[in-house]
């Protein structure tokens, strides 16, 4: 199966932001979050979390996570397996401060989730 890392360009932008000590915080937990999604999915979820439920119409999974870049970071990423192209995608979509997670996620779910019944105020996450 072929294995691919995506960064968002609202991760990119993040990255530039951050100190070259940060930025190396976030190059080994992008290494390490790699090294668990393409070859140990356990782990993975093990050293992941989801700060909210994330509800989807029709039984769909998401796939947005969050994983710590040493004390003081935050990375939100997917992880989606595609199997009619024989490849897994790990997407980097944002690095935070660990106090700017939540809202963070929630835009990111908002904007990946939207057409899929996430956001609505009948699964209790209205859109902000």
């Amino acid at each position: 199966m072929q294995q691919e890392i995506v960064k968002d360009r609202h991760f990119s932008r993040d990255e530039q932001k951050l100190s070259p000590p940060d930025r190396r915080k976030v190059d080994t937990a992008v290494e390490r979050l790699a090294e668990n999604a393409f070859h140990d999915r356990s782990r993975l979820h093990e050293s992941s979390l989801r700060p909210r439920p994330i509800k989807l119409a029709s039984g769909l999974t998401p796939s947005l996570f969050v994983a710590r870049a040493g004390a003081k970071l935050r990375l939100l990423f997917a992880i989606d397996d595609d199997p009619l192209f024989d490849r897994s995608v790990l997407t980097l979509f944002r690095v935070v401060k660990a106090d700017e997670v939540d809202r963070v996620f929630e835009q990111v779910a908002n904007r990946l989730y939207r057409d899929f019944g996430y956001g609505s105020e009948e699964n209790g996450t209205a859109a902000h």
